[in-house]
């Protein structure tokens, strides 16, 4: 028989000590007493643990009362599942712990809980009717294989040493170990007889150990690697394989369409280069020859950045990229440092890390959207920074298409780059052309000098507005095979004339040349499908085209702007032969004669501003044929006769303006009923003899002056 004893944590500690002591005094006693124990360098071979236990006073054995409960549970448990006593108190141990229950308690109420959970473990341990268990099977021995770890023990002391076993995963730490001691023939404790040696339990199953140490190896790896990763310092580019040229467009600013192309080599056929390979390579697409070479240009410091600094080149050596590939990050890079005079200013918005060699890429990116009058709004929108460890594809304002790669089978070539409202300085950079699958750059509202160069006339989109370019439409920029859409260079400086070529563009569709000091005539059109013309705000002069040549465009113009030049001629009666115009500006030019009245048949048309000329004659009743009309100033010309009353038959009127003419009579009052009206305008004064009266105008003026007032 067996008797439980508890013991505390500084026993436990001096017993783990003695052991060896108390081992080698007994070792005659232990070998009549149990001649089935084996040897104690064979236990450590098998990787066993032994564990000292005492005999305990009566008053404290688990058969007496103790705790919160009435009556100790191991005698009963033992019997219920016919195990020894010993088994069955390692047995409760581990339920109670658990169950959360402390080792000295034995509450009633948690009694059968306790008792179910035992069940379980004796199956678990292979107990099945009243077994003779081995000490390997016991699961005394598992409740050792919980017990804290001894204390360290001098080297020549082979057999104190423990090996620590499997915890269980509970927020309380165990309580202190049972020790089972036997007691001696005369009643009393034989602390020198009374060795037991308690091997450890296969329980876990060595299938659940296993599965369990794959799960610790990988979760370790994992975290070394990472850890190791983040505390990495930049690091000069490993050599990288020699890349291999992708197939360039077919034909000037051709897109090819995507093919899968597989790789023609693995990546270990690839020879390794040095650094300066690369560099031979970048003086390839940028400035002179010898700029990537000289310390202090752009295109040396984006080189540099681009070999000792890019955060992403810690996996860059695991890539095979073809020479387009590298170029592409290299041009995008040196944009950067051309745009910021090598990096002393900054953008608007998602600049580099502020730390060299960080990895952090998120970014809020100032969007713009252009609207009247050339004002922007921002829109604030998530992106990645540029100069970040992120691809370019990701920096902010970036646009990529998949496309085919002969050394990856295919990577992300950039097709739209818009940069604009971002606070640029220095001068265009026209090396970005050599972005072979670039279709769309908008570098406008900001500080940029240079002049227009016929560089991009294979682009489809180009917008450079609002900077300061200078210099003229270089005359080959348009020609048969051109395949630009939209061109957009107003509000710069820029002289000379529109080319006469630019009716050669036949896909045209949108050109803006407002705001520059251009001069000559607007040339015939050909057959671009334009939809939108801005020539506002030059010098140009001679007629309009609407009488030279009909093509594409006479059916497809929608918004023709060419206010604030010097025209002239009379408007043209052929007007009426554009039926999609909506938005028809002229003023300010030298225009004569009267307003054709086939310009009242164009029901698309919202807006007419002939004002600020030298038109006569008077305004036709048939302006009615206007349905759409929202806008009419007919102001600062010659115009007489009366407003028709048929006028206020347009229920889509907002603006009228009709001051500084010779005409006479009453403002219709019609107009002052209509719920769209907003500005009325005439010659309303002087109030005592006014040349036309006016009962609901906002604005009345003075002819010949200008002295208005508004009400």
């Amino acid at each position: 028989d067996y008797i439980i004893e508890e013991m505390d944590d500084d026993d436990v500690e001096e017993e783990f000590y003695e052991e060896e002591e108390i081992i080698e005094d007994d070792d005659d006693d232990e070998e009549d007493e149990e001649e089935e124990e084996e040897p104690m360098e064979e236990i450590i071979e098998e990787e066993e643990e032994e564990v000292v236990v005492e005999q305990s006073d009566d008053s404290d054995s688990p058969t007496s009362s103790g705790g919160s409960g009435t009556t100790a549970w191991e005698p009963e448990l033992a019997e219920q599942l016919q195990v020894t006593v010993t088994d069955a108190t390692a047995l409760l141990q581990i339920a109670k712990n658990e169950l959360r229950i402390k080792q000295h308690d034995y509450p009633p109420d948690q009694k059968t809980e306790a008792f179910d959970r035992c069940r379980v473990l004796a199956l678990e341990f292979g107990f099945e009717t009243v077994p003779q268990q081995s000490p390997s099977s016991s699961p005394a021995a598992a409740v050792s294989s919980t017990s804290p770890p001894r204390q360290p023990q001098d080297d020549d002391d082979d057999d104190g040493q423990d090996e620590r076993g499997e915890s269980q995963p509970l927020p309380p730490p165990p309580a202190p170990l049972p020790t089972a001691t036997k007691k001696s023939k005369n009643g009393n404790d034989d602390d020198d007889n009374n060795v037991v040696k308690v091997q450890r339990t296969t329980f876990p199953s060595s299938t659940l150990l296993f599965v369990l140490g794959v799960c610790i190896v990988l979760v370790t790896a994992g975290i070394v690697t990472g850890v190791s990763i983040a505390g990495r310092e930049p690091k000069v580019l490993d050599p990288l394989p020699v890349p291999t040229i992708s197939p360039a467009p077919t034909a000037p600013g051709e897109t090819p369409a995507p093919t899968a192309v597989q790789p023609t080599a693995s990546p270990s056929q690839f020879p390794t280069v040095s650094p300066e390979t690369f560099l031979d390579l970048f003086a390839t697409v940028v400035g002179d020859d010898d700029d990537v070479f000289q310390e202090g240009t752009a295109a040396y410091e984006a080189a540099q950045w681009m070999l000792t600094q890019d955060p992403s080149n810690e996996s860059l050596h695991f890539q095979q990229k073809s020479e387009e590939a590298w170029v592409q990050r290299y041009l995008l890079v040196y944009l950067y440092y051309a745009t910021t005079d090598n990096r002393s200013t900054e953008w608007l918005s998602c600049n580099p890390p502020i730390f060299a060699g960080s990895q952090t890429t998120d970014c809020i990116w100032s969007k713009p959207t252009e609207i009247v009058s050339g004002r922007l709004v921002y829109d604030r929108v998530p992106s990645n920074r540029w100069l970040s460890a992120a691809d370019e594809c990701d920096w902010a304002g970036v646009e990529c298409q998949t496309v085919s790669d002969v050394v990856s089978g295919g990577r992300l070539a950039v097709t739209s780059l818009s940069v604009a409202g971002q606070e640029l300085v220095g001068s265009i950079v026209t090396e970005l052309v050599q972005l072979p699958y670039l279709q769309s750059l908008d570098m406008s509202h900001n500080n940029l000098a240079g002049q227009l160069d016929s560089v991009w006339k294979g682009l489809r989109q180009l917008q450079l507005q609002y900077n300061f370019l200078t210099g003229s439409i270089p005359e080959d920029f348009f020609d048969n095979e051109s395949i630009m859409q939209h061109l957009n260079i107003g509000a710069n400086d820029m002289v000379g004339t529109i080319p006469a070529e630019v009716g050669l563009a036949s896909q045209m569709t949108a050109l803006y040349v407002f705001d520059n000091a251009f001069q000559g005539t607007i040339p015939i059109l050909g057959n671009m499908p334009l939809r939108i013309f801005q020539g506002q705000q030059n010098q140009l002069g001679g007629i309009l085209p609407f009488d030279l040549h009909y093509g594409a465009w006479a059916e497809t113009i929608e918004e023709w702007w060419a206010f604030d030049n010097q025209l002239n001629g009379p408007l043209s009666e052929n007007l009426g032969l554009f039926p999609s115009l909506r938005d028809f500006r002229v003023g300010g030019n030298q225009f004569t004669g009267t307003i054709p009245t086939s310009t009242y048949q164009l029901q698309n048309l919202f807006r007419v501003e002939v004002n600020d000329n030298s038109l006569t004659g008077p305004i036709d009743p048939s302006i009615r044929g206007l349905v759409k009309l929202e806008t009419f100033d007919a102001s600062g010309n010659g115009l007489t006769g009366t407003l028709p009353d048929e006028i206020a038959q347009i229920q889509t009127l907002e603006v009228v303006k009709t001051q500084n003419n010779l005409l006479e009579g009453v403002i219709p009052t019609d107009l002052c009923f209509l719920g769209s009206m907003e500005v009325l305008e005439a010659d309303c004064l002087p109030e005592d003899n006014p040349p036309t009266d006016c009962f609901c105008c906002t604005t009345c003026c003075e002819r010949g002056t200008d002295n208005c007032i508004q009400y």
